[in-house]
């Protein structure tokens, strides 16, 4: 049967055991000499500093509470208290959160954990920057604006029907059709004319540049923060990629460096940059692919990622008898003269050419399949090629 305490009755415990707790310290740091006028000097010296101690350890632990076991509570009381059952809820920074009262998310709301308030209803959702600006974009009435996302508060009303996130003190929006870019009151700073693409993922600055598309041609090329063109319009696809820009016409590909530099003309089948590995992978034709870092110094002219062997059927077979007694019989294969290698780009389909045992590069990377047929007799595909040792 459990017993109800009263404050009084809990002071008093309290009380007592820290009178007990004094004792035992007296006890232990107690004088151990005779004379009486040191005994209650040492007496109150050591009092005053068990005291102290008592009320630095208060002020620790009241601080503790406070700051951090009540701060938690509150922020837990003003959800449960303020705004009801959360389905789903996504921080916009350590005091702003984003909540879904249900699992169809129409009914949403922006809240302040601290003060209860709620900034925002019915937003239909929130898109956070990866990096450290302040400003998110927040869909409500499927228009796009944008809110402090440190104290939830509306900045530019949701007024264009596409936004993106700021980068670089600059964000794309678009208005009645046309691809403009503001600055974080919402004045327009670039409005020349572009055309938003679905084409494309995003427009966001990077080191400087943009890309979009001009709205006559469809092509894309780079502008400055000015709006001017940095790079022509006269790209099909273009991408940043780390510190590159990779930009692509018909089937070839092209790589600018941040300083809008050509590193590798328009004249490459495939170009793969690694900012894990730092390296750049680029084929050109059909020829094996180059490896070069990140500074297009060459790694490797002529990368290959894997050697297999080639064993053609030698139309004879031996016979042996199974456990069960049973005669069978197999066919023997062996080992063909050259092996096929692979020049493979990542993401992509691979293609193998021939290469001697001594590692000597018999035939470009151009076939899809090799298939030995005899000791120096290749079939390849999709050309229907027999081939010999020599190619």
């Amino acid at each position: 049967m459990k017993k109800n305490v009263s404050l009084k009755l809990f002071c008093t415990v309290v009380w007592r055991g820290f009178c007990q707790a004094m004792k035992q310290l007296a006890k232990l740091f107690g004088y151990q000499g005779t004379d009486r006028y040191m005994k209650v000097v040492w007496r109150i010296t050591v009092g005053s500093l068990c005291t102290l101690a008592m009320i630095v350890s208060i002020l620790l632990l009241y601080g503790f509470i406070t700051e951090i076991v009540l701060d938690e509570w509150y922020k837990a009381y003003k959800r449960l208290t303020y705004q009801g059952k959360v389905y789903e809820e996504y921080l916009l920074s350590n005091d702003i959160v984003f909540q879904k009262m249900d699992n169809k998310g129409k009914k949403t709301k922006i809240v302040n954990l601290v003060t209860g308030e709620i900034t925002i209803k019915d937003v239909e959702h929130v898109y956070i920057p990866k990096w450290t600006d302040s400003l998110a974009v927040f869909i409500k009435d499927n228009k796009r604006g944008y809110l402090n996302r440190f104290t939830g508060k509306v900045v530019i009303p949701a007024k264009y029907s596409r936004a993106w996130l700021f980068s670089e003190g600059l964000a794309a929006v678009v208005e009645k059709e046309e691809l403009k870019f503001i600055d974080h009151t919402g004045k327009t700073v670039i409005s020349k004319g572009f055309a938003a693409s679905g084409r494309d993922n995003e427009y966001i600055f990077k080191n400087g540049y943009c890309l979009v598309r001009d709205k006559i041609s469809n092509m894309l090329g780079a502008i400055d923060t000015s709006g001017n063109w940095v790079i022509q319009p006269t790209f099909s696809f273009a991408m940043f990629n780390g510190d590159h820009i990779i930009v692509t016409k018909g089937e070839r590909d092209g790589l600018y460096n941040n300083k809008l530099e050509v590193l590798l003309p328009l004249e490459y089948r495939d170009i793969i940059i690694s900012l894990q590995d730092k390296t750049i992978l680029a084929r050109k034709g059909t020829d094996a692919p180059k490896l070069y870092d990140l500074n297009m110094n060459l790694l490797s002219d002529f990368v290959i990622s894997e050697i297999n062997q080639l064993i053609y059927d030698s139309k004879e077979g031996k016979t042996y008898i199974d456990n069960d007694g049973n005669e069978c019989s197999e066919k023997i294969y062996l080992t063909a003269n050259c092996n096929t290698y692979t020049a493979e780009i990542p993401n992509t389909r691979p293609t193998y050419g021939l290469i001697s045992p001594k590692g000597k590069i018999i035939t470009p990377p151009i076939y899809k399949k090799i298939e030995a047929i005899g000791p120096d007799r290749y079939l390849c595909s999709p050309h229907g090629i027999v081939l010999d040792d020599k190619g």
